[in-house]
C-alpha cells in the first residue's frame, strides 16, 4: 500500500473572514527587506489565530486542492506569501498579502529593495520559530509523493529552495503549473513538472488561469490516476492525454471601461444573485466582454459595496 501523498497549493486573495486583516498598510515598514519581514512576522505573531487555514481560503483553486486532498486522504499544505508554508489544520490570523498583482501585493516592496520573491521568502521564513519552508515540509513528508499545484508567481517564492533539493527529494515531486511556470523552474526539477497546457480547457475541467494548476492536479488524480505512476510514466500519460484534446478557440471579446463593466454587473446582479463566478462567466461568455479576473474582482467588489450600502 502506497503512503498517502502530500499536496501543496497556494493561498488565495479571497478569504472567508470579516474584520481588519493584517496588511502592509497596517505594518511599519523597515529600511531593509529583512526589516519589513521582521515587522510583518511580528504583526502575524501578535494577531489572534482565529481561523483554521483550510476554512479561511476561498475560491476555486483552493477548493480543487481540498477536493483532491480529501479524495486521497492526503496532507494539505498552503504556500503563503505572508505566512510561509502552513498546514491546512493550522490556526492562522486573517491577513492580506500576495506575491501576485493586485491589492496588497508585495511588488512595491520588492521593487523598492531591488529584491526578488525568493528574497522575500528567505527573509520571511527566518522570522518564525516553527519551520515554514519547503525543506521542512518535505522533511515532514519523508518518502511520500509530494504534488505541488502552484502558479508561476508562487513558484518564484520557493524557486531557490527547489534548486537546492537533493535528488532523492526531487524524484518525489510532481509539479502542476502553467506552461510559463514550467520555464521558470530550476533545471534540476523541471522534469518533475507534468506537461499540462491550454488544451486542459477543452477537457471536462475548464476554468481560469488562476485555478489552472489545481485543475491540472485534479485531472491528474481523478482522470489519469497519475499519483499511482512513476515519474516518467506519469509525464508520458499526461502528454498523451493532452494530445487527445484540442485547443479552445480564443473568443473575440469587446474591451470596456471599468464604468461600463460595473454597469453590466449592476444590471445582472439580481439575475445571478451577486455570484461573482457566474457574473464573470456572463461577462465573458454571454456579453463577450474582455475582463481579466483580478480586474473583475475589483469592479465586482465595488458594485457589491454599492448594493450593500443601498440595502442599509
Amino acid at each position: 500500500m502506497r503512503p498517502t501523498p502530500t499536496i501543496l497549493t497556494n493561498c488565495t486573495g479571497r478569504k472567508r473572514a470579516k474584520g481588519t486583516a493584517i496588511s502592509l498598510s497596517t505594518v511599519t515598514l523597515g529600511n531593509t527587506l529583512d526589516g519589513v519581514a521582521l515587522n510583518w512576522a511580528e504583526a502575524v505573531k501578535s494577531a489572534p489565530p482565529n481561523h483554521v487555514a483550510e476554512e479561511l481560503y476561498a475560491g476555486r483553486s483552493f477548493a480543487e486542492a481540498k477536493r483532491v486532498s480529501a479524495a486521497l486522504g492526503a496532507s494539505l499544505r498552503i504556500v503563503s506569501a505572508g505566512l510561509g508554508i502552513v498546514s491546512a489544520e493550522e490556526r492562522i490570523p486573517n491577513y492580506d498579502l500576495t506575491v501576485g498583482s493586485g491589492h496588497n501585493s508585495l511588488a512595491t516592496v520588492l521593487t523598492g529593495f531591488s529584491a526578488s520573491a525568493s528574497d522575500w521568502w528567505s527573509a520571511l521564513t527566518l522570522q518564525f520559530d516553527t519551520p515554514r519552508t519547503l525543506r521542512s515540509a518535505l522533511r515532514d513528508a519523508d518518502d511520500v509523493l509530494v504534488m505541488l499545484a502552484l502558479p508561476a508567481s508562487y513558484l518564484n517564492l520557493i524557486v531557490n529552495e527547489l534548486a537546492a533539493l537533493p535528488a532523492r527529494q526531487v524524484n518525489r515531486l510532481r509539479i502542476f503549473t502553467s506552461s510559463y511556470g514550467r520555464t521558470i523552474l530550476p533545471p534540476a526539477v523541471r522534469h518533475t513538472a507534468m506537461p499540462y497546457d491550454d488544451r486542459l480547457e477543452t477537457s471536462r475541467l475548464p476554468g481560469t488561469r488562476t485555478d489552472f494548476p489545481q485543475r491540472a492536479l485534479r485531472h491528474f488524480v481523478e482522470d489519469l490516476s497519475g499519483h499511482e505512476l512513476d515519474l516518467c510514466v506519469a509525464a508520458k500519460v499526461v502528454a498523451e492525454s493532452m494530445h487527445q484534446l484540442n485547443k479552445r478557440p480564443v473568443p473575440v471579446r469587446t474591451r470596456m471601461s471599468d464604468h461600463e463593466i460595473a454597469a453590466l454587473i449592476r444590471e445582472n446582479w439580481s439575475r445571478f444573485q451577486g455570484a461573482s463566478t457566474q457574473l464573470l462567466r456572463y461577462l465573458r461568455d454571454e456579453a463577450s466582454v474582455a475582463c481579466e479576473q483580478r480586474r473583475f474582482r475589483d469592479i465586482w467588489s465595488h458594485v457589491k459595496n454599492e448594493v450593500l450600502d443601498g440595502r442599509s
